[in-house]
């Protein structure tokens, strides 16, 4: 997805908030996923903490901007699509923590039609705490 197309107001249609907050209620047992083809922002901004217990797995694009202020633990994140951060603003941050025991599978997009599922061949296990970049993009300004 292109850098400008994806930072305009009207590409944004989904936000890291409401992705989280029907993650939840949906009670999947998945990561929270960036869908292919769509942007979203992370759009904290007065440090909460937000947890996702079961990963983040970007296939699309999550967009960090200079106003996100947020602490994000999760178990894993894998990053298929894009992952944009700028610096943050004065007084912000974003801090970024893994937790667990358990070992993490990556789905790939590809090879597992887009599903989360445990009969599919092509997942691949990645242990535990995983960062990982399948086939994506880091777009990373931080000091």
């Amino acid at each position: 997805l292109d850098m400008d197309i994806c930072l305009t107001e009207e590409a944004f249609p989904l936000s890291l908030s409401n992705l989280a907050a029907e993650h939840e209620l949906s009670g999947s047992i998945g990561p929270l996923v960036i869908p292919c083809g769509k942007c979203a922002i992370v759009d904290y901004e007065d440090g909460s903490t937000v947890t996702l217990p079961n990963g983040l797995d970007i296939v699309g694009r999550l967009h960090f901007p200079p106003t996100a202020n947020v602490i994000i633990n999760t178990t894993a994140v894998f990053v298929q699509g894009q992952l944009d951060m700028t610096e943050p603003a004065p007084n912000n941050a974003v801090k970024l923590t893994l937790y667990g025991v358990e070992d993490q599978y990556l789905y790939p997009y590809t090879a597992c039609s887009g599903q989360h599922d445990a009969a599919c061949m092509g997942r691949q296990n990645l242990g535990t705490k995983p960062i990982a970049v399948a086939g994506g993009r880091l777009n990373v300004i931080a000091v």
